[in-house]
């Protein structure tokens, strides 16, 4: 085992939450929020820290054969509370994106287990806008009124609970022939004005214009 200095509750702090709040965040980046009230996040906290123990252990062994010295086995342990934690949830966001954990039960060699897991995406604007590549948008207010436009890399779609608004990168115009023409526009809708959003891939699009 590696020997660090007694750290008390900073140690603590370090080996059971700390790894799990990076682990997170990791998370965060692929994911949408996973718990909600400190109490959750909490145990959140600890279990992706015994997760991330878990992971980390495999090179226990060899970092212990390796003969480390003091100012080494502090590198290790920042590698443990913050690189492998960090590497962990990426993974495990990345993960939850493609839907393969749940979607592994939904395959034909798992179906005989009679197994429906639910969806761990909260809501459809969650799963829609969290795997939508560049594509072209019809946005209809609650009022009637439409805009299209283009939804691309300089666009932004909202992931937090209580905000579900859009920032559209570049509104198109219709023109009397039926052609969209791009404008120099942008657009930014709230969360209370929208009512539908049609979807159009790229390639699509291409040719209505």
């Amino acid at each position: 085992m590696l020997k660090l200095p007694a750290l008390g509750d900073i140690g603590l702090l370090l080996a059971f939450i700390v790894p799990g709040f990076v682990t997170y965040q990791g998370v965060r980046l692929f994911s949408v929020r996973i718990a909600r009230g400190n109490r959750d996040f909490i145990l959140v906290y600890v279990t992706l820290s015994a997760l991330n123990f878990a992971v980390a252990s495999l090179l226990v062994p060899v970092i212990h054969a390796a003969g480390l010295d003091l100012s080494n086995q502090l590198l290790t342990l920042a590698g443990y509370v913050f690189v492998v934690p960090f590497v962990t949830g990426i993974v495990l966001g990345t993960l939850i994106q493609k839907d393969i954990l749940i979607g592994l039960f939904r395959r034909r060699p798992f179906r005989w287990t009679g197994i429906k897991p639910v969806s761990h995406i909260p809501t459809a604007w969650d799963w829609k806008f969290g795997q939508t590549d560049e594509q072209f948008v019809l946005i209809t207010l609650k009022d009637g009124t439409e805009f299209t436009g283009h939804l691309g890399s300089a666009s932004f779609i909202s992931s937090e609970t209580s905000e579900r608004d859009m920032f559209v990168q570049q509104l198109y115009e219709r023109d009397d022939e039926g052609v969209w023409q791009p404008t120099e526009k942008s657009l930014y809708v709230s969360k209370d004005e929208i009512r539908t959003v049609e979807f159009w891939p790229a390639a699509d699009f291409a040719e209505r214009a």
